[in-house]
């Protein structure tokens, strides 16, 4: 492997979460799917807008990067 080569980038690396979504998801699931779901119709279309991977999506939250 050469590592002589280097390729830099800028990137935006984004955790969004939801407050007490597991909390929330044993009193009322339904409305913590919504929640869920809602927030991820709203972040994910920036997200390929701006050409970047949506990464995971970890308990109430999502992983992303954003490139340069």
């Amino acid at each position: 492997m050469d590592f002589t080569q280097h390729t830099r980038r800028l990137a935006t690396i984004i955790f969004a979460g939801i407050f007490c979504l597991p909390k929330m998801s044993s009193g009322d699931e339904v409305k913590a799917l919504e929640i869920s779901t809602a927030q991820k119709q709203i972040i994910q279309p920036l997200v390929q807008e701006f050409g970047g991977p949506w990464l995971i999506e970890p308990g109430g939250g999502s992983l992303l990067i954003i490139l340069d």
